[in-house]
């Protein structure tokens, strides 16, 4: 699990969405490295979400370490592991500007586009896995419903970025136990999904450190795409 840095959405010469959606929080997510590498004043406002409710916890202790502290301020905390015991379905931080939403999502995904109701930039990493708190819902990857629920909001130019493009059509196993199938889950079915979006959409396929990623833009709000490496571990 990875983050998209805000300076590679920032670096492609078009007017960059205000506001931010992570799916796959884990313990922090992109979410969290705004605030890291200090991009965080750089968006209106960020929706993250999670399955796992014990992520959740954890990453909102970390969240409000730095809402405490600040965002300028370094310190060891950012890691801890300690759960949030108030946490319940979902929780704002500063001032409602950063947001942690529980829950499978694509249902999620529909209550922040109905929300926030403007362009967005997504950031679609919700899977199952080998790590020890990935949660497992209904399937192991959402991104088809994820796209539809997109596919659904009355804006066609969003911007999309996925991860894990390199598991389409396949299963990740570990021990001989099947831990993520996304079999149903090819390169033709969710070009095709993000193609009835909007048929005016590019899409790209980045490699940086080898590990391919899927981009999707309008060519009239980007017309350039930097290729250049922005993936963090």
């Amino acid at each position: 699990m990875g983050q998209i840095k805000t300076d590679f959405i920032e670096s492609m010469l078009m007017v960059k969405p205000s506001v931010y959606v992570e799916t796959g929080t884990y313990l922090g997510g992109t979410a969290l490295m705004t605030l890291v590498d200090k991009s965080f004043d750089r968006w209106d406002k960020i929706y993250t979400i999670e399955l796992s409710e014990k992520c959740c916890k954890i990453a909102s202790t970390r969240y409000k370490l730095y809402e405490k502290f600040g965002v300028d301020h370094d310190f060891k905390e950012q890691w801890s592991d300690e759960e949030d015991s108030e946490f319940q379905d979902r929780k704002s931080y500063f001032d409602g500007k950063l947001n942690l939403l529980h829950g499978n999502s694509p249902d999620r995904l529909k209550d922040v586009l109905n929300e926030a109701d403007q362009r967005c930039a997504f950031w679609l990493d919700a899977h199952a896995g080998s790590k020890e708190l990935f949660a497992r819902g209904e399937v192991d990857c959402p991104l088809i419903g994820e796209l539809e629920s997109i596919r659904e909001h009355h804006i066609k130019d969003h911007f999309i970025a996925i991860d894990d493009v390199h598991l389409f059509g396949e299963k990740q196993s570990k021990d001989g136990e099947v831990i993520c199938d996304f079999s149903d889950i090819t390169q033709e079915r969710v070009e095709e999904i993000i193609k009835s979006i909007n048929s005016d959409y590019t899409i790209e396929y980045p490699k940086p450190y080898g590990q391919a990623m899927l981009i999707a833009y309008v060519k009239h709000i980007s017309p350039v795409i930097s290729t250049s490496t922005w993936w963090q571990e």
